[in-house]
């Protein structure tokens, strides 16, 4: 033990301590991930993200494409059943008016004046009416088409 001190003490350090060697450089090149046994490269693994992310892409567009085919297909059969809901009704309502109508005509007395333009005013409105409902029907379909 002794010894080993005056090794610190004197001279003897310098001897222990050996020259500089030339440096190592270490490089780790990791190529890739390994599962399972089977090494699978960085590059194939960033193919097989974006391929998949593309494949997701594809699906969600067709899908939304899909979606909005349905629905305009679906508002088109409700307007096509609402045209024929409504031009039934008035059709009925045209026919019971002018029914009404002639069994006053046909009445043994005489329509007054005042009566006859009411009848007139009612033909009119009737036919504004079912221009109306239409054109309102028509807008509705250009809207959701």
């Amino acid at each position: 033990m002794g010894s080993a001190c005056a090794d610190c003490r004197g001279g003897g350090l310098e001897e222990r301590v050996s020259d500089w060697s030339n440096p190592r450089v270490f490089r780790v090149v990791a190529s890739g991930i390994t599962v399972g046994g089977i090494n699978i490269k960085f590059a194939a693994l960033v193919f097989l993200i974006v391929v998949l992310l593309l494949c997701g892409v594809a699906l969600v567009i067709y899908f939304s494409w899909r979606v909005r085919r349905l629905r305009s297909s679906l508002v088109t059969k409700e307007i096509r059943e609402a045209q024929g809901t409504v031009r039934d009704g008035l059709s009925e309502l045209r026919r019971d008016l002018l029914d009404e109508l002639k069994l006053i005509g046909s009445s043994e007395k005489n329509l007054s004046s005042d009566e006859l333009s009411r009848k007139e005013h009612i033909l009119r409105e009737l036919d504004t009416l079912e221009k109306n409902m239409e054109k309102e029907i028509q807008d509705v379909a250009d809207k959701f088409n």
